[in-house]
Parts: C-alpha cells; sequence; structure tokens
C-alpha cells in the first residue's frame, strides 16, 4: 500500500513520469480503490478528496507542459475568467464564527435538505464585505473533513457576470471537463450540457461521491438555477445581489463587528511581526482606524497591509491620512500579493456599473443628504417623484447592497460608500441636477419642520409661506417627527447656508428653536442659535439680529455657560435699547434673572426679576410680565421666603392663564406647587403637582410632565408615603430615559432611593443613590454629586446599625452562628460606609464609621465562641 501512494507522490519530484490526460480517470479509480483498501486494513493513511488528486495531477501536467520549452499555449477565450480549482485557503482567517457554523451547517452530510431548508445558500453583501473568503474557507473546512469526495468545483464570475446562456455553457463546459468527460463528449449546446451535468451528479450520488459547487461573484440567478443541484450535493453562490428568487438559504453579510474588526488587524499584524502589538496596545487608535475603514474587510485587509509595510508607524497617523474623507478612497487601495489590485473604490465600481441609468442616478442624488440617513418621503422630495416610485428605486439600491434599510422606513449609506457615491455625484452634478435636487430635499425640511413647530408654538414665528399645517394631526405627531429627525434637520441648518441656500439655513435655525428648547437638546440648540446670529449678521438687519443674540444668550444659560450667556443678554439688551424695543428689552432682563438663579446668586436674581416688572409696567405686554413674576418666585423661594414665593407664582400663573399660554400656566401651576410644599402645605401642593403633570400631559410635553411628576414624588416622601414615591418617581425615570435631562433624570433616582430608605429596602436605595452619584458625577454637578455621596454614605451607616441591632439580638437568644454573620456584614457595610465619607473629607464620620466597624468585627468573633459569651446584652450605638 506504501508503495503504491509513494510511487503517487513521486510523480511531483518526477513530471516527466506524470500520467497523461487521458490516464487521469484511471489514476482517480486507482486512488479511490487504495483508500478503501486502506480503509480496510484500519491503516493510519488519511484519504484525500478526489478533488485533492485532480488538482495534484493537473499541477502536475502543467509543470510537464512548461518543461517542453516553445511558445506557450493561447489562453482560450470561450470560458470566463477565474475558473477552476478552489482557491487557497484565506490565511488568518478572522470573525465571521456565526455565519462559518451556519454554513458549515448547510453542507454538512446529515443535513437533511427539504423546501425549507435548500440545497443551495446564497451569501450576499456588498462589495469588499467578504463574501468569497467565507465560501472558500467553508469549502475548505467541508473538503478537509471528507464532506464531498465527489469533487469540489469552483467558478468565479466576477469578469463575466451578465448571466446569459454563453455563461452557463462556459462553466458547464469547464465543469464537464474538470470532473473527467472528455472534450468530445461534451455536448455543443447549452441544453445538452446542461442534461449531461446533472447526470454526472445523479451517477456522483448514486456512487455516495457528494459534490459542492462554489459559483462566487454572480450578478443573475440564471446560473445557478441550472446548476442547482439535488441532494446530496450543495451549492454555495456568492452576489452582490440579494437573489430572492432562488430557492436556497439566504446568508446575508454585513461589515464586522468592532471586535471583529480589531481582532482582524491584530492577527494579521502579528501574523507578519509576532512583536506588532499596535493594536492591542492603542486600543483607541486601533477602534477609530477600524471605524474610518466602516468596518469593512476589504478595507481593513489594506490598512493592514499599509501597516506591516512600515511597522514603526504610529496608528494615529494611519487615522489622520483616513480622517480626510475626500482622499479616504484613495488611501484604502494596495497590491496584493500576486500583484493584483485591492481597492475599495474599484470594488464598489463594480456594483455602481451594474446599475439601470435611473438607479444609478439615485444612487448619486442620494448622498445629497447631509443626515445619516433619509425617510421615503425625503427621498421622494429629493428625486422629485411620488413616494412609491422613490421607495422602489430605493429598494432596487437596497437589492445591490449599496444601501441600507434602518428601522421606521429610513435609508441610508455605508460611509465608504457615501464617500463614493459623492465622488460620482460630483462628476455627474449638471446631468443629474445636483443642485436643484439639494435645494428641493433642504425645502422639504423647512417646510415640515414649520408645520410641526405650528404645533408646538401656534404663536410663534411664521417664517414661511409655504409650511402646510395639515402634515401633523397632533402635536404629539409633530414632536415624534421632529425628534425623529433632528440630527438631520441640525444637519441642514449647519450646510446649507455653505452650499449657497443662506434662505433655508437662517430660516430653519429658528423653525428649530421651540422643539430644541422643549426637549433640552442643549447642545444643538447653542449650535443653531449661533448659526442664527451669524446669518442675520450677514444679512444686515439688526432687529433680526438683536432678537437671535438673546436666543443665543437663552441658549448659553440653559446649557451652563453662564458667564458666556450673561455677557451675551447684556449685548442683546443694549441693542434692544438702542432699538428702543423695552419690551424686548425687559425680556432679556428676565433671562438674566434665570441665568443668576442657576449660578445661585439668588438676591441679584431676584433684583433683576424686579427691574423686569418696572420695565414692563407701562407696557401691554402681559406675557412677558408673567415670566417675570415666575422669575421673582424662583428668587424668592430660594432665598427662604416662602410666603412670597407663593404669591408670585400665583400672580404669574393668572397671568400666563389671561394670555391664554397653557403651557406657560402649567409651569408656573409646578412652581407655585413648590413653595406650597415649602410652607409644608403637602395635601394642596400634591394637588397642584399633580394637575400641572395633567396639563403637561394634555400638551403632549414629556419633560414638563415629569418635572410635576418629580414634585408629586418629593411630596409623597416628605407624607412619609414611600410606596407612592418610589411609583412616581420610577414613572420620571422612565420618562427621561427617552428624553435628554440627565439632572432631572439623577434627581429622580436619588429621590426615589430616598424613598427605598424610608420602606427599609436598603439594597435599592444603595443602588439608586450608586445610580445617581455616577450621573452627577458624569454631568459634573459637584454638589449635588457631594449631596447624594453623603446620602449613600448615611445609608450605609444605618443598614450597618440595623445588622449590629439584628446580631445583639440574635446573639441574645443564643443563635451566635446567626449573630456572627449579622456583625461581619455590620462589619462591612460600616467599612464602605467610612469609605464614602473618606471620599468626601468628611473625617469625623469617617472615624466613626471605622470605629462601628472595628467593633463589630470583635462582637462578631465573639458571636463565634459561644463559650465566652457574657450573659450581659448590648445595644449597638448611633
Amino acid at each position: 500500500m506504501q508503495v503504491n501512494f509513494r510511487t503517487l507522490s513521486a510523480w511531483r519530484q518526477h513530471p516527466r513520469q506524470a500520467p497523461k490526460k487521458e490516464h487521469h480517470a484511471f489514476v482517480l479509480v486507482m486512488v479511490a480503490y487504495m483508500a478503501d483498501k486502506a480503509k480496510r486494513r484500519n491503516s493510519t493513511y488519511v484519504p484525500r478528496p478526489t478533488g485533492w488528486w485532480r488538482d495534484l495531477l493537473r499541477q502536475l501536467r502543467a509543470e510537464n507542459d512548461g518543461r517542453r520549452g516553445g511558445r506557450p499555449p493561447a489562453a482560450k477565450t470561450d470560458a470566463p475568467a477565474g475558473l477552476g480549482s478552489l482557491p487557497r485557503r484565506p490565511a488568518n482567517f478572522t470573525g465571521r464564527r456565526d455565519q462559518l457554523a451556519q454554513l458549515l451547517e448547510q453542507l454538512e452530510p446529515s443535513f437533511e435538505p427539504d423546501s425549507d431548508k435548500p440545497t443551495l445558500t446564497t451569501i450576499a453583501g456588498m462589495g469588499g464585505v467578504g463574501k468569497t473568503t467565507l465560501a472558500v474557507e467553508a469549502a475548505h473546512q467541508a473538503a478537509s473533513r471528507g464532506w464531498f469526495p465527489g469533487d469540489v468545483l469552483f467558478a468565479d464570475l466576477k469578469e463575466n457576470a451578465s448571466g446569459d446562456n454563453s455563461d452557463v455553457g462556459s462553466v458547464l463546459d469547464r465543469f464537464l471537463r474538470d470532473v473527467g468527460i472528455k472534450v468530445k463528449d461534451v455536448p455543443p449546446d447549452d441544453e445538452g450540457r446542461i442534461a449531461l451535468w446533472h447526470a454526472h451528479l445523479r451517477k456522483r450520488a448514486a456512487e455516495q461521491q457528494p459534490v459542492l459547487i462554489v459559483l462566487d461573484n454572480i450578478h443573475e440567478p440564471k446560473l445557478a438555477r441550472e446548476l442547482r443541484p439535488d441532494p446530496p450535493h450543495r451549492m454555495v453562490v456568492t452576489s452582490r445581489q440579494t437573489l430572492s428568487t432562488l430557492p436556497a438559504r439566504p446568508l446575508p453579510l454585513k461589515p464586522f463587528t468592532s471586535s471583529e474588526s480589531l481582532e482582524l488587524l491584530d492577527v494579521t499584524l502579528r501574523a507578519a511581526q509576532p512583536s506588532d502589538d499596535r493594536i492591542s496596545v492603542h486600543h483607541n487608535d486601533a477602534t477609530e482606524l477600524a471605524e474610518l475603514c466602516g468596518h469593512l474587510p476589504l478595507a481593513l485587509h489594506i490598512v493592514s497591509a499599509l501597516l506591516r509595510d512600515e511597522p514603526d508607524r504610529p496608528l494615529a497617523d494611519q487615522v489622520a491620512e483616513l480622517a480626510e474623507a475626500r482622499t479616504r478612497l484613495d488611501v484604502l487601495a494596495y497590491d496584493d500579493e500576486q500583484g493584483r489590485p485591492l481597492a475599495v473604490r474599484a470594488a464598489f465600481d463594480v456594483s455602481y456599473r451594474r446599475l439601470p441609468p435611473e438607479v444609478a442616478r439615485t444612487f448619486r442624488l442620494l448622498s445629497c443628504t447631509p443626515g445619516a440617513d433619509m425617510s421615503t418621503q425625503a427621498v421622494s422630495a429629493l428625486l422629485d417623484r411620488p413616494a412609491p416610485s422613490a421607495r422602489r428605486v430605493a429598494a432596487a439600491l437596497l437589492r445591490a447592497h449599496l444601501l441600507e434599510k434602518h428601522p421606521g422606513e429610513r435609508w441610508a449609506m455605508h460611509d465608504l460608500v457615501r464617500i463614493f457615491s459623492v465622488e460620482q455625484g460630483t462628476v455627474c452634478a449638471d446631468q443629474d441636477e445636483r443642485k436643484a435636487a439639494t435645494e428641493r430635499l433642504f425645502k422639504y425640511y423647512l417646510t415640515v419642520a414649520e408645520a410641526a413647530q405650528a404645533h408646538l408654538d401656534p404663536a410663534g414665528i411664521k417664517t414661511s409661506a409655504s409650511s402646510a399645517p395639515g402634515l401633523f394631526a397632533t402635536g404629539a405627531d409633530a414632536l415624534a417627527w421632529l425628534e425623529q429627525e433632528r440630527s438631520v434637520l441640525v444637519a441642514v441648518a449647519v450646510t446649507a447656508a455653505p452650499l449657497g441656500h443662506h434662505d433655508i439655513s437662517y430660516l430653519l435655525s429658528r423653525v428649530l428653536v421651540t422643539f430644541l428648547q422643549l426637549r433640552r437638546h442643549l447642545d444643538d440648540w447653542v449650535l443653531v442659535a449661533k448659526i442664527a446670529c451669524t446669518l442675520s449678521t450677514q444679512l444686515g438687519d439688526l432687529a433680526l439680529c438683536i432678537d437671535d443674540v438673546a436666543n443665543l444668550g437663552v441658549a448659553l444659560g440653559n446649557k451652563g455657560e453662564h458667564a458666556e450667556a450673561l455677557k451675551t443678554l447684556e449685548y442683546a439688551a443694549r441693542g434692544f435699547t438702542a432699538l428702543r424695543q423695552p419690551a424686548g428689552a425687559a425680556g432679556t432682563v428676565i433671562e438674566r434673572s434665570s441665568v443668576l438663579c442657576r449660578m445661585g446668586n439668588y438676591q441679584e436674581a431676584l433684583e433683576a426679576a424686579q427691574e423686569a416688572q418696572r420695565m414692563l409696567e407701562h407696557l401691554d405686554d402681559e406675557r412677558r410680565m408673567a415670566l417675570a413674576k415666575h422669575a421673582e418666585g424662583l428668587a424668592l423661594r430660594h432665598l427662604g421666603q416662602a410666603a412670597n414665593a407663593l404669591d408670585a407664582h400665583t400672580a404669574g400663573e393668572k397671568s400666563f392663564d389671561r394670555t391664554r399660554d397653557p403651557r406657560g400656566t402649567a409651569v408656573s401651576m409646578n412652581s407655585r406647587g413648590i413653595a406650597l410644599r415649602h410652607q409644608g402645605k403637602l395635601q394642596e401642593a400634591l394637588a397642584v403637582h399633580r394637575a400641572a403633570a395633567e396639563a403637561m400631559a394634555q400638551l403632549e410635553d414629556p419633560q414638563g410632565q415629569a418635572v410635576a411628576l418629580h414634585g408629586m414624588g418629593q411630596v409623597y416622601l416628605l407624607m412619609e408615603e414611600y410606596d407612592q414615591a418610589v411609583e412616581v418617581l420610577s414613572r420620571v425615570h422612565h420618562v427621561m430615559a427617552e428624553n435628554e435631562d440627565p439632572v432631572l433624570a439623577a434627581s429622580a433616582i436619588y429621590h426615589r432611593g430616598m424613598a427605598h430608605q424610608g420602606l427599609g429596602n436598603w439594597d435599592a436605595a444603595l443602588h439608586d443613590f450608586d445610580l445617581a452619584v455616577a450621573n452627577f458625577r458624569e454631568i459634573g454637578d459637584n454638589s449635588r454629586f457631594e449631596a447624594v455621596q453623603s446620602q449613600r454614605g448615611a445609608t450605609l451607616a444605618r443598614q450597618a446599625m440595623v445588622q449590629f441591632q439584628q446580631g445583639a439580638f440574635l446573639e441574645d437568644h443564643q443563635r451566635s452562628g446567626e449573630a456572627a454573620a449579622a456583625f461581619e456584614q455590620a462589619a462591612h457595610q460600616a467599612q464602605k460606609s467610612a469609605e464614602t465619607f473618606r471620599e468626601l473629607d468628611d473625617t469625623e464620620r469617617e472615624a466613626a464609621m471605622l470605629a462601628f466597624h472595628e467593633e463589630s468585627l470583635a462582637r462578631a468573633r465573639r458571636a463565634a465562641l459561644p463559650a465566652e459569651r457574657t450573659d450581659q446584652p448590648t445595644t449597638g450605638r448611633t
């Protein structure tokens, strides 16, 4: 046996002895016979699949032909390039563990295909996502396990992907010859070749010799449909198209996850130089590098090759080179080890050039949006075609994997695809009428935003006659649309002016103010306020400019940039005075009072609020007078003048009511509830807070409703109705989880912890205090952080004392083991309490808790030795 196998292997060392092509079939029969005989004799020989022997014979014959000299035979042109045996196994294969497992499950011999589990698997995804790599790796693993002794056939169709009959015939011509059928026996027509192909597969099936067919880079499903085998054979198809018409198990591929991207970079760099630890050491730079590559395997492989060329280059340098979007695709290009070009741009270009003209134009125009994604309605406006038609074109790009679909009927591009789209769109800008399409899109956003803003503030500014108020049935619908499109709307406000649409940028910036203020999107509010200031200055309209400066001052004050806010408001006040607009000047003084109150300068805040009221005495502006009264009430409350604060809030509430400003009324009502609470009128305060919460709910203002509910929760705490407090404050936390107000969310968690403490739920209380501490620390609110941390330390101390008392009780009742455990728990809580007070530099309470910790440990040791117990009962100290 061994001699015969050595003889076969010797052909590699002595090519002239290699069998002629007409003897290949005989050699394969002989190999199969010897492998079977070795198996029956329990030989250690591991049989090779038929495909391996066929590849060996083909290579040996090629070596023989190369030694004969003379001109090499001309390449045949009747078959697509890339056909032939399975490519080499991918080096350093990483990622795709789940997808590889799914594919191998489909290929495994015990898998029984049926209508729900077909023999065909389609791997679809964008160019460069790693479809071929996955298919080849799976094929190699399946072959090495001996699953396909009949053969493993591979065809790469990327250069010949039209899917017409010539492709079917060419592929079959090569496959039939690869499986040993003589050229003279291959039918000249496609129908005959198809019939012979399936006859061959039936023969292999009867011989229990399954075949695996891999068709790489097909464009149309026809070829796969014609060649698709019956069980036990299998077929794997890769495509840039979603081939939903094929009876196949789909295996869609998306870009790598962040961890998979970092693994690929690390493995490929260490493969070239095991000591290359740039990925593991510089994690942040590596993460940013992977993001700039869009987690696309092709881009990651190219970057890793660039980094291997320069082992001493810092990752930060490569990050900086990729950061410029205009040149990123230029960087992502490299020649592989065989001299073949690898380029992300080229990979996308293959998919792009297959698009029908109208779909290609849509692909180019979709990059006009400055946002991350677009709704179907926005695509409709961009293309100036009905929504159903726009959706069909978008769906065509989705099938070509040049577009992604997100929840809520939204369409987005991969970052690198977007860069490619911009490149193509720039080249074809004139023929696509790109400028007009961009203007349509921006006007669509402005028009709908105006309609939404009209629901939120009916008395607000009217910026355009083109708005469509009937677009939204309710304020909730308007608010939901604004929230969903917020990032796009802000991006349009930022980019419209540089593109020449100054009016759209300015009007949209003003329209968004009410929404951004209401939902506390403070960074965006400051940003659009600055844009409005810049553009109104360019317009030369002093009145608009001063109004925009005042709005910027309000935004800065809400964001916490107090010094800048005061300076900006002072500038606005001088402007209003110069323009002889005393009401506007009074408004800036009211906002100045609010900023001073946030800064803790309550006396100055009171004086500013009262100054504003004097300025408004002779003006018929009851709304601003209501705001001034409200500001006065806030300052008085913080100064401890609860009765005067209550009078001011009551007066302000009545003024808001007369001006028919329901939101102002509700805000002032809630402030009145706080003043009542400070006076100890808890039942009345509870009723007022509840009414304010209901009013905010009717106004579809979740943030305002949460503020009122928070007030209710605090009243319940004072009334020691802790169950009610936990319920209401949990509602606040739930509402704030969907709205940006981290201070209110953290405060609600803290007060809920107080309620849990009142119920004796120590673990729940500490959990809430820990959350509140983390939140206040994150937002930089040191005073509240210290207050909550102090409460946390006190809670740990109380819990320790309760455990100590429990230990003493158990000890008195001769339950020594349980007593020792209780004292140990008391010691543990006391130590944690001491650590908390140490962090607050509260040395007195830290020392007390350390002493308590030592005493608890001593009592634990004493309880563990019942023979040494004394009969003297001991109580815990406070």
